[in-house]
């Protein structure tokens, strides 16, 4: 499949796209190397990095950064994120045809969590809660949380984690309250630990992966793929023909659709996607919550049993919701699977951390997957994880 269909703007700002900063200009206040000593812990304030910085409505980024954005992206209770990317001087992304791309040693890697009080206009009165650096050092990647002051005037280096409570109106109108999470260093790996075939555990990426890099972006020449975007700026090496190259399809305008207007195939497919991008990096072969349940939700997994058709959970406590299969083929409502991702029980629900709400504009399509299965009658017998 081919690039991505649609251009959306880059997000934050900044002066230049190339490798080289541009000494004219002052869209941002760091025009500079971005600072890391690698293998030290991370400097306290944000600012320290060098990399960003809020003007109280936006983000301006160094102009050596590169923003990007996906095809699709996680649900963390309703918040907008912003991205970009710092590559040490004279190095490149390296090509992966699976997985994520390959980073050099020194990459930092930005996400901003921000919100506003009404989400029917989600990009007005933005505050940032939270910018996760992911930074690779010669033993792989580290996480590193920091929380923003209210008034958005710095961020500090936070590993003990933080809760913070949002009100806020939902894209539907609905009054919504969220225990927003800052997960804990330690809690990274929850999301971000796979599993090596010699058994090593290592941190790995989820969003800048190829399928969901390949887009349509609007650069300073106009609409562009993103990823022959960076090969062009020299950042990407190893491109393959972008024609030759599968791309994540978008489920945003399934949210908010009558999904009556759109085919079994169509609402299976962005259901798929949905679970790609939410809950394969946890339930897939090579991660590690993957191989202890054996449910296996990446888009391309074609197996029944490990896509949880007719399963039994090898273990899932009060997450099965007296249920007994994962997936109830043409019965959503007795499938563990959907009242997980349905519940906002602390301890049933799914993802355990990374949201505090249900996804409610996601809900249909996730139901209307599980509806339009055929009708099967799970047995207890050979219906257990081996």
């Amino acid at each position: 499949m081919g690039c991505g269909s649609g251009a959306e703007p880059q997000q934050g700002k900044k002066a230049d796209s190339g490798l080289e900063p541009d000494s004219g200009s002052v869209s941002s206040p760091f025009q500079g190397p971005v600072t890391w000593e690698m293998g030290e812990i991370a400097p306290r304030d944000l600012s320290d990095v060098a990399m960003l910085h809020w003007t109280g409505d936006t983000l301006l980024y160094n102009d050596g950064a590169l923003t990007y954005s996906l095809v699709n992206t996680l649900f963390s209770d309703y918040t907008k994120k912003e991205r970009a990317i710092w590559l040490p001087p004279d190095t490149q992304i390296s090509w992966k045809d699976d997985g994520p791309l390959d980073f050099p040693v020194g990459t930092i890697i930005s996400k901003t969590f921000m919100m506003g009080p009404d989400l029917r206009r989600p990009d007005e009165a933005l505050r940032p809660l939270e910018t996760r650096l992911l930074v690779k050092l010669d033993t792989g990647w580290e996480a590193w949380p920091y929380v923003w002051t209210e008034d958005g005037t710095r961020a500090e280096l936070d590993v003990t984690g933080e809760v913070m409570s949002l009100s806020f109106i939902d894209p539907d109108g609905v009054s919504r309250e969220a225990a927003y999470l800052v997960p804990q260093k330690n809690q990274c790996v929850e999301c971000h630990e796979h599993r090596s075939p010699s058994g090593d555990r290592h941190l790995t990426l989820i969003g800048p992966q190829s399928r969901q890099l390949n887009r349509t972006v609007t650069t300073e020449s106009g609409p562009q793929n993103q990823l022959t975007w960076w090969s062009d700026l020299g950042r990407l090496d190893g491109l393959p023909s972008i024609e030759s190259l599968d791309a994540a399809s978008s489920v945003t305008p399934f949210y908010s659709a009558d999904l009556t207007d759109f085919s079994s195939e169509e609402t299976t497919r962005a259901a798929r996607e949905y679970l790609d991008i939410n809950c394969a990096h946890c339930h897939s072969e090579s991660a590690v919550e993957g191989q202890s349940s054996h449910l296996w939700l990446n888009h391309d997994n074609e197996d029944a049993f490990h896509l949880g058709i007719c399963k039994r959970p090898g273990s899932a406590g009060e997450g099965t919701g007296g249920l007994t299969f994962d997936i109830v083929p043409g019965s959503p409502d007795e499938s563990i699977l959907f009242f997980r991702f349905s519940t906002e029980n602390v301890g049933a629900m799914m993802p355990q951390i990374g949201r505090s709400l249900a996804h409610s504009s996601a809900q249909p399509l996730l139901r209307r997957w599980i509806e339009d299965m055929a009708p099967a009658h799970c047995s207890t017998d050979d219906a257990s994880a081996p």
